[in-house]
């Protein structure tokens, strides 16, 4: 009898192909292997890097939590209020059950003890953004509220520094659920707001800046980007109008930050070399030049002895200020201490607004000196129902029913509700000419729309009727900009203000 032999205790050996099918399912195994663990170390570290969780859209970059959230990630303590009232307000507008889009308000949202934006600035601006969607999106104020608008904000850090992910977070929101059109805000005039617009105006996403004022930052030089505000050559001709009517003023100098990257100060210092050098004459003496502390540098800021030492040996009537705000405090201190302090002295300058105003006041009467500024808003006139701001009023009792009035003082809580405005004034329009079947505007739709907001389709802003064109070059046309004076004139009537060119 033959025994029976067990099949496995013998195993042919594979042949050739066999072997080439295992090495393949091994590499494959092993690739997969290496994926997994890739993408787990990945959400790992989103989870790690989250701010408020994964699901927020805000994550830890370099110390700050920068992305997109609809409201509901709360950046600072000092801006939970509004972030609850733009998170209601983005909840009722789905809760309509209408077709909507979404604007992004694009801008630094939390700050340092150097920032240009600090938090009450910051503070201010966004409840200006929130008040902007919440009209239009009760009103007929930027024409049939439809499409409603939704409310982002995007975070990019103090002075916009991490602008990349944020943007490029952006680019994904024009698709799905947000329907992303425009974006509004773009923080202040400095080289990041530059580089971020450009990346925006690759990507076809229509812009709408509050604060920048820096010539050049327009859609002449960057396609889709139109401002709510004034240019810095607006302000300086505002200036030349207002010293035409001082004959007793003649005789300058200018000082200046040398940031380089500060597009707000390198553009408002050519801008005042042009009308007061060769052409008005004012600028007699040499110009002083400083490092101005809201860009951080390698030089050390606010050295401001040396120029009022210069200033004691000429003796200037007129000194033509080219810096920041915060920098100008530092100086107008530097000049109370100054030999020849017993001469007056008059600044002249160009911005949004100062919020300092109550600090200033008490350092320039110490200083001998008189701030005079071109601004973008003049709120106890405008109060007053002064004609150049018709809807000034209306816009200052619906700010009050949410915040305090002393939020207004600086101007950027009422150009940040002009720039959503104008965006939503292009937005109703581009719907108007939608043929698409549920009106739905696409930033392209929006975007051939920016220069056609004039005539019939002017913006009612609370700064202005303001008209943009072609010959405009996405600057507003009709801007009002009067001239202020710190400490205020005794007497006199209010002058005419200056008007930006409407082409």
């Amino acid at each position: 009898m033959i025994a029976e032999v067990e099949q496995d205790l013998f195993t042919p050996p594979p042949t050739r192909a066999r072997r080439r099918r295992r090495l393949v399912r091994l590499l494959v195994l092993t690739a997969v292997v290496v994926l997994l663990a890739g993408v787990g170390t990945w959400a790992a570290g989103r989870l790690l890097d989250a701010c408020g969780g994964p699901s927020s859209g805000v994550s830890d970059v370099d110390g700050e939590c920068v992305g997109i959230t609809d409201g509901s990630y709360e950046f600072h303590p000092d801006l939970a209020e509004v972030q609850r009232k733009i998170l209601a307000e983005n909840e009722w507008v789905l809760a309509q059950n209408k077709p909507y889009v979404s604007v992004a308000l694009l801008s630094p949202l939390t700050w340092n003890g150097t920032s240009a934006l600090d938090g009450a600035k910051i503070l201010r601006l966004t409840q200006g953004t929130f008040l902007g969607q919440q009209r239009v999106n009760r009103s007929s104020l930027a024409g049939d509220p439809q499409p409603l608008v939704r409310l982002l904000l995007a975070n990019a850090g103090s002075g916009l520094r991490h602008w990349e992910p944020v943007v490029a977070e952006l680019a994904n929101r024009m698709s799905g659920a947000d329907r992303l059109v425009a974006v509004a805000g773009l923080g202040m005039s400095v080289a990041q707001t530059e580089a971020a617009a450009k990346r925006l105006s690759a990507l076809k996403l229509p812009m709408i800046g509050a604060l920048i004022t820096a010539d050049g930052l327009d859609h002449e030089h960057i396609t889709g980007l139109i401002r709510a505000n004034a240019t810095n050559t607006d302000y300086v001709a505002a200036l030349a109008r207002h010293l035409a009517t001082r004959p007793d003023l003649r005789e300058g100098l200018l000082v200046y930050d040398a940031n380089q990257p500060d597009l707000y100060t390198r553009t408002l210092k050519e801008a005042l070399e042009r009308e007061f050098g060769h052409r008005g004459g004012y600028l007699r003496y040499p110009p002083q030049s400083f490092v101005g502390a809201s860009i951080p540098g390698e030089a050390t800021p606010n050295m401001f002895d040396g120029i009022t030492k210069n200033i004691c040996t000429v003796h200037p009537q007129l000194v033509f200020y080219a810096g920041r705000e915060s920098d100008l405090v530092a100086f107008v201190e530097a000049l109370s201490h100054r030999v020849c302090r017993a001469e007056p002295l008059t600044v002249l300058t160009g911005a949004t607004g100062f919020g300092l105003v109550k600090v200033l006041i008490s350092k320039l009467v110490a200083a001998n000196v008189t701030a005079v500024y071109a601004s973008s808003v003049d709120a106890e006139r405008w109060r007053e129902g002064a004609p150049e701001a018709p809807n000034y009023r209306d816009f200052h009792a619906a700010f009050t029913e949410h915040f305090s009035q002393a939020s207004l003082d600086d101007g950027y809580a009422v150009m940040h509700h002009d720039a959503v405005v104008t965006a939503a004034r292009a937005i109703r329009l581009a719907a108007e000419q939608s043929r698409a079947a549920d009106r739905l505007p696409t930033p392209a739709d929006v975007l051939s729309q920016l220069l056609n907001l004039n005539n019939a389709y002017q913006v009612p802003a609370a700064s202005g009727q303001l008209s943009f064109s072609a010959k405009t070059k996405g600057n507003p046309g009709g801007k009002p900009v009067p001239v202020l004076q710190v400490p205020p004139p005794s007497a006199g009537p209010p002058t005419t203000p200056y008007f930006t060119p409407s082409g």
